[in-house]
C-alpha cells in the first residue's frame, strides 16, 4: 500500500496537482489523501476516487479482469 500511495502522489505531482486540488477533484477528504499519502491507508472507494481524479481508473479494470490473473498475484508482491 505504501508503494501505491507513492505511485498516487507521483501522478499527482506530474499533473501538477496540489493534495488540496485533487481532493477537491476527486471528492477526497483532504486529510484522507494526506494521511494516504504518509501511510498508505485508505478505503477502496476513496482510492478509486482518487484514480478516477488522475484519469487512471480504468488501470484497475484491468487489474480486476479475471482472465488477468498475473497482474492480479502483482497485487500482493511486495
Amino acid at each position: 500500500m505504501h508503494h501505491l500511495a507513492q505511485n498516487v502522489r507521483t501522478l499527482r505531482k506530474q499533473q501538477g496537482l496540489s493534495q488540496k486540488k485533487l481532493s477537491e477533484l476527486s471528492g477526497v477528504a483532504y486529510a484522507t489523501l494526506r494521511k494516504f499519502e504518509l501511510s498508505g491507508v485508505i478505503s477502496l472507494e476513496s482510492l478509486f476516487k482518487l484514480c478516477q481524479a488522475l484519469g487512471r481508473l480504468d488501470e484497475f479494470e484491468a487489474v480486476l479482469t479475471p482472465n488477468n490473473l498475473s497482474s492480479k498475484n502483482a497485487l500482493f508482491d511486495v
